[in-house]
């Protein structure tokens, strides 16, 4: 009696060990998400603005997420290739693509025809520092000699990556100085090797993607999209001081999953996300010595975010035209 008592309760045992391994994680969302690895689209090239800081932030999101992330690079078309490639997937959160500040600016000015409607946001996550730079040798030696070369020298020529934030830095500069600039040159992606050889004369980006050619020496930044000046750059300038007010240079980068994806799969992202934001005081000092800043915002007022400044920059393009 006792063999028999003893055989039953250890086969007993078995079953709830079997149902435990079926159970899902204490931590995941409603159907057990996730269950396999979740890749993250960066819209474009890598190595670029998008790509440092993502990368950055995702190295630490990894420890909040129990399945491995796999960031990848599909650029193109102003981030609308990595895009179409996230619309087209299931919408299970399984598949998600990096938002930037070109997102707004590319449906304002026709070159794609989707919003954050069309997509569910999860998180706004971090901000970028802008800045103008020039060579070190370059004979213009402030943001004023810049801004008086675009008005009166047919032959100065500015660098733009098209469909990217950079062409929504140009129309800025374009409006605030009241002149189109006469001679732009289409950018590669490897933007910083053609102001290197001296094939144009200035361009504008992310702070994080130029600062080591700014501490090697090689280009002079002549000022910063941000509202103060950088700590660990006192001598530079903001646009600000010269006047510069503009909703649409604020730039923010965030996540976005397929329109669809359940509720509880966005909040768990979400969560994910806020923790990782708020208990990692390394990953903000890292983001900060590349010019980023940590901004994170819950789902409903990134949502709220981003139906502001999409309605901007539509006004902005419509008044430019």
């Amino acid at each position: 009696m006792k063999r028999m008592k003893a055989m039953g309760m250890l086969n007993a045992c078995l079953v709830a060990a079997c149902l435990l391994a079926w159970l899902p994680r204490e931590e995941a969302a409603g159907g057990g998400f996730p269950e396999k690895n979740i890749t993250i689209v960066i819209p474009f090239e890598a190595g670029g603005t998008t790509d440092i800081g993502f990368r950055v932030f995702a190295k630490y999101l990894q420890k909040n997420i129990p399945v491995n992330l796999t960031i990848i690079n599909i650029q193109g078309a102003g981030g609308t290739i990595g895009c179409r490639e996230v619309m087209s997937k299931p919408a299970d959160g399984y598949t998600l693509v990096v938002q930037t500040g070109s997102f707004p600016m590319n449906y304002a000015i026709g070159t794609s025809d989707y919003t954050y409607k069309d997509f569910e946001p999860i998180s706004m996550i971090f901000s970028p520092y802008n800045a103008l730079c020039v060579r070190s040798d370059s004979k213009y030696k402030t943001y004023l000699d810049f801004a008086e070369a675009v008005k009166n020298d047919p032959k100065f020529r500015y660098g733009v990556y098209t469909n990217s934030p950079m062409t929504g830095m140009l129309l800025v500069f374009e409006d605030f100085l009241g002149v189109r600039f006469k001679n732009v040159v289409d950018l590669p992606p490897t933007k910083s090797t053609e102001l290197l050889a001296g094939r144009i004369d200035a361009y504008a980006d992310s702070f994080a993607s130029m600062k080591p050619y700014i501490d090697s020496g090689e280009f002079r930044c002549l000022a910063v999209f941000n509202p103060d000046r950088l700590t660990a750059y006192p001598d530079v300038p903001t646009f600000k001081e010269f006047g510069y007010d503009y909703v649409v240079t604020e730039q923010c980068f965030g996540l976005w999953a397929p329109k669809g994806t359940p509720a509880e799969v966005v909040a768990y992202l979400d969560r994910a996300i806020a923790k990782t934001c708020a208990g990692n005081p390394e990953m903000v000092k890292e983001l900060a010595n590349l010019c980023y800043v940590v901004r994170y915002e819950p789902t409903s007022d990134y949502i709220d975010w981003l139906s502001r400044i999409y309605p901007a920059w539509l006004e902005f393009a419509d008044a430019f035209k």
